[in-house]
């Protein structure tokens, strides 16, 4: 990230996006030269302690046992995931290092526009075009841990037709509205909490991928309008009843998994399969066995009655082996209609449903939940009046998924016909 230059703050009190030499002149790289250094340390740091892990395989073996071994191994199962990782970042970088966003909103407005275009660096025209994401990024810290959640994001698709030819390759036109609603870049993103937005624009060639990240200026301006909103109205828990077959005649879900169907008795239906989110499954899965690996392996080393400070981290390790099973073998039916939703979750066919009543059922909206990957995680959170509230549907990479069910589940509750 750039830094702000105090000469530029002094010449610009009220106008934070000035204070940065390349938010001021409207244009800025891709830091994914910076993701790719990053990789590269860590794939680096992994390998240097596995190294000497793959050198004494066969004595680790002899004395301590196979469970020791296998422990051991998952280091270099990481550094060798860290390192394919690392190759594919600087691949991207190497092709398109000479990428750069021009800037047409200086800045971007909250409840207002933000435009702005891509030059590739390259002539690529992608059969699918490209794909652009804005989000917004809010950085927190709790004691000695920071923490970045994403809490507003929306994507658009540029198709080739809308590509053009500039002077530094494809030049790819983006243009958001950013809601009211929103948080504005911080002035000094070192102070936290912080708030700054990031567009990331990809697309599928042959090859290395390309792949763009910038940090851009969205602030609040005189410009900014109210009208420009985003908040979530599928409408009142008392008006507007009722869900027809245009709910399901209309454009399906990205998430193909999940079924919508009209139950025999005219009620909404939306089944959730088990396994809906592999690599996310994956993943868990193979942490929890790096964690209970690595705990199991260091209370081996460690003498004595010190195995006890390993205690919080063994039950750790617990609700890990707990959960990985859950993730894999739950399924979800939700069930709706006027006046009751009914949720059904499922492990190898045992559970029992649980009803709520409209009474005790405040909204249903959705909401950002966190990071899949490099994209955002939206859910369907029920906001109930008296007790804590809680997500029905996780893992959706699409927002429009998550207004779509939300939308659908609060209608088909409706009392109204």
């Amino acid at each position: 990230m750039a830094k702000i230059k105090p000469f530029l703050r002094d010449a610009h009190p009220s106008s934070p996006w000035l204070w940065r030499e390349d938010w001021a002149s409207g244009r800025m790289r891709s830091s994914k030269g910076a993701v790719a250094a990053v990789a590269c340390v860590m794939a680096v740091a992994f390998s240097g302690f596995s190294i000497p892990l793959v050198m004494r395989a066969t004595e680790i073996l002899e004395k301590e046992g196979l469970g020791a071994l296998l422990a051991a191994s998952l280091f270099p199962v990481a550094a060798l995931g860290l390192s394919y990782w690392a190759v594919r970042e600087t691949a991207r970088w190497l092709r398109f290092r000479g990428s750069q966003l021009e800037l047409e909103t200086i800045p971007g407005v909250v409840g207002g526009p933000f435009r702005a275009t891509v030059h590739a660096g390259g002539l690529l025209t992608p059969q699918g075009g490209f794909e652009a994401r804005l989000s917004c990024q809010k950085r927190t810290r709790s004691g000695n841990k920071t923490q970045s959640t994403t809490i507003w994001e929306d994507d658009l698709t540029i198709p080739t037709a809308q590509l053009m030819r500039g002077p530094f390759g494809t030049a790819v036109p983006v243009a958001f509205e950013v809601p009211f609603e929103c948080e504005p870049s911080s002035a000094d993103p070192t102070v936290l909490p912080s708030v700054s937005w990031r567009l990331e624009v990809a697309a599928e060639i042959e090859g290395a991928d390309f792949s763009a990240l910038f940090d851009v200026p969205i602030f609040k301006t005189d410009s900014s309008s109210p009208e420009i909103s985003e908040r979530f109205e599928p409408g009142s828990l008392e008006e507007g009843g009722g869900w027809g077959a245009g709910d399901l005649s209309a454009e399906p879900l990205a998430d193909k998994r999940i079924a919508i169907a009209r139950a025999p008795d005219g009620s909404l239906e939306i089944h959730l399969p088990a396994s809906r989110n592999r690599m996310g499954a994956l993943m868990l899965t193979g942490f929890a066995a790096f964690w209970n690996g690595f705990i199991w392996f260091a209370g081996r080393q460690m003498p004595g009655l010190f195995v006890i400070f390993l205690a919080p981290f063994v039950l750790v390790g617990i609700g890990l082996a707990i959960f990985v099973p859950f993730v894999w073998l739950q399924s979800t039916t939700l069930r709706a209609r006027p006046g009751m939703l009914i949720i059904h979750s499922r492990i190898l066919g045992l559970g029992s449903p649980r009803e709520l009543p409209i009474e005790e059922i405040q909204a249903i909206a959705p909401e950002a939940s966190g990071m899949n990957g490099t994209r955002a995680s939206w859910s369907v959170q029920i906001q109930l009046k008296h007790r804590r509230s809680r997500a029905v549907v996780q893992n959706l990479r699409s927002k429009a998924d998550a207004q779509r069910l939300a939308g659908m589940l609060m209608r088909a509750i409706s009392t109204a016909e």
